[in-house]
């Protein structure tokens, strides 16, 4: 989770400091530094759902925030399940509580005059949310026109039982 924590901020931070927006991207202490699961498939929603808030945001900022819920049953591979939220939240034009049905099917756009300015062919939201049930997840939005749009995704994953912080950095490595 990590690395796609990292990558996910390199790639998008230069683009919403270019567009005067403020970025904010925090991970709950509580979510396991190492988690089963495909990282880059959930890195595909995330950087799809951060990507569209940053292309239907013209002011203000995205706050993507991610936690986790924890099952404290253990298989008999020693491996625990995992509940993965991510919320993307901004202050772009919103969506018309009318369209939202519609964003989840594939080549439907909110408005093909904003779309043609802003780039896109209708079918992020659609593949996200595939991949979301692939994993055991769903994924859902929130939106007040001229305000902003709040998507939530979640992912079923696990992770090892025990310690899962990240291994403590010497000082020969850190040289």
């Amino acid at each position: 989770l990590a690395t796609a924590e990292k990558l996910t901020r390199e790639h998008f931070t230069p683009t919403a400091h270019r567009a005067g927006l403020k970025l904010d991207m925090k991970v709950d202490p509580n979510v396991p530094v190492f988690i089963n699961g495909d990282q880059r498939r959930f890195r595909q929603v995330l950087m799809n759902l951060i990507g569209n808030a940053l292309k239907f945001t013209e002011h203000g900022s995205i706050e993507v925030r991610i936690s986790s819920s924890r099952s404290s049953a253990v298989d008999a591979d020693g491996m625990c399940g995992l509940r993965l939220f991510a919320e993307i939240k901004d202050t772009g034009i919103g969506i018309p509580s009318e369209r939202i049905p519609e964003l989840f099917k594939p080549f439907n756009q909110m408005d093909a005059s904003s779309t043609r300015r802003r780039g896109g062919t209708g079918l992020g939201l659609v593949i996200s949310k595939r991949l979301c049930e692939l994993m055991g997840g769903a994924i859902s939005v929130d939106s007040t026109l001229g305000e902003g749009s709040t998507f939530r995704f979640s992912l079923a994953l696990s992770y090892e039982k025990g310690d899962s912080q990240p291994p403590i950095e010497t000082a020969s490595a850190a040289s």
